[in-house]
């Protein structure tokens, strides 16, 4: 009876800790790494996706070109 009791309580302490509020994402500027040139189709879908992004969550969405090495810049 008395580990029931404690059981329960462990289980219901655990249920009670899962309950809190999580904070809205996202709470800052978010970075999107396009691993391509700029001015290419990859760089177009990204900049149309972070606008719609910025216009969800009321955030600045930046998009970043990061070209080189596997990513297609030779």
């Amino acid at each position: 009876m008395f580990r029931l009791f404690w059981r329960s309580l462990c289980a219901l302490a655990f249920c009670v800790a899962g309950a809190r509020a999580e904070d809205k994402w996202p709470s800052q500027q978010v970075n999107i790494i396009v691993p391509f040139s700029a001015g290419g189709s990859t760089d177009i879908l990204a900049r149309v996706i972070a606008q719609h992004m910025q216009a969800k969550f009321g955030q600045p969405f930046i998009v970043q070109n990061k070209s080189g090495a596997g990513g297609g810049n030779r």
